[in-house]
Formats: structure tokens, C-alpha cells, sequence
């Protein structure tokens, strides 16, 4: 008795073959590099738009591409630009510096008023151990109040 043959349909792709169609690459592709003007910068790139690229030539996997060498007015346009991002890493710097600045200037002050709270609440303390008249005794509590919220804050 014959055995069935698995034979695939006309039209039927089969997976190994789609595979091997996948990576299959051939090595004499060549891809087109082009100089392109975006806002007068120069870019090198595979894709430009027709208008604004000019082709430099094809080149072969793995090798090398020899780019002609800057315009003045490139070099301009890139010292330019470099120039424009010192001034603002510096004045991000600047902006950081003086952000750090004044958060030490808090934390010292913070920490000023966080020992004169507590020095000051432990000398009320004290005086209210030693004793108060009737008189005293509600500005001594609004005083005592109003330096532990101060210590809450600051300490």
C-alpha cells in the first residue's frame, strides 16, 4: 500500500521557504547616502527628499565612505550652533548652581530657626516649671504653642 505524500497545494507557501526568502541577503546591495540641507545644517542620510539632496555616491556593506569636506558656510552654521548650546548648558548650569545655592541657604536657615525654637521652648519650659501668675498663664500657653509648631516646621 502507498504512503500518503504531504505535497503542498498550489498557492501554499510553505514556512521554511519564507525563511529562507527572509534571510537571505544579498551582499551586493548598495545603499545611496546623500548630503541634505535641514535648516542649513548639513545631514547625511539614506533618505532625503529629491529637492534638497545631493548624492554622494554608493557604497557596499562594510565599506567606507569618503564625505567631501565642509563648506565655510557649514562650518559657520555649526560653530554657530555649538556656541548657542554652551550659552545654555552654562546658563543651565548657572540655573542649577544657584538652585543648589539657595537650598542650602534654606536648609541653614531652617536648621537656625529649628535651634532657636527649641533653646527658646526649653527656657519657657523651664519658666513654667518655676512657676507663672494667673496673669501670665495664657500668653505663656499661646508662647509655648506657637514654638512647638515652630520646632514642627523646622526641626
Amino acid at each position: 500500500m502507498p504512503q500518503p505524500v504531504n505535497r503542498p497545494q498550489a498557492g501554499c507557501f510553505c514556512g521554511a521557504t519564507l525563511a529562507v526568502a527572509l534571510l537571505t541577503v544579498s551582499p551586493t546591495l548598495t545603499a545611496a547616502i546623500y548630503r541634505c540641507q535641514s535648516d542649513g545644517v548639513p545631514v547625511y542620510s539614506q533618505f532625503c527628499p529629491p529637492a534638497q539632496r545631493e548624492e554622494l555616491g554608493n557604497t557596499d556593506a562594510g565599506e567606507f565612505l569618503q564625505f567631501a569636506p565642509l563648506t565655510e558656510a557649514e562650518r559657520a552654521a555649526l560653530k554657530a550652533l555649538d556656541s548657542e548650546l554652551s550659552a545654555r548648558r552654562r546658563a543651565a548650569r548657572a540655573r542649577q548652581d544657584k538652585q543648589r545655592q539657595r537650598a542650602r541657604s534654606d536648609a541653614l536657615r531652617a536648621e537656625r530657626r529649628c535651634a532657636a525654637a527649641r533653646s527658646a521652648l526649653t527656657s519657657l519650659r523651664r519658666q513654667l516649671r518655676k512657676g507663672y501668675s494667673a496673669a501670665d498663664a495664657s500668653a505663656l500657653k499661646a508662647r509655648e504653642r506657637e514654638l512647638t509648631r515652630e520646632q514642627r516646621v523646622y526641626c
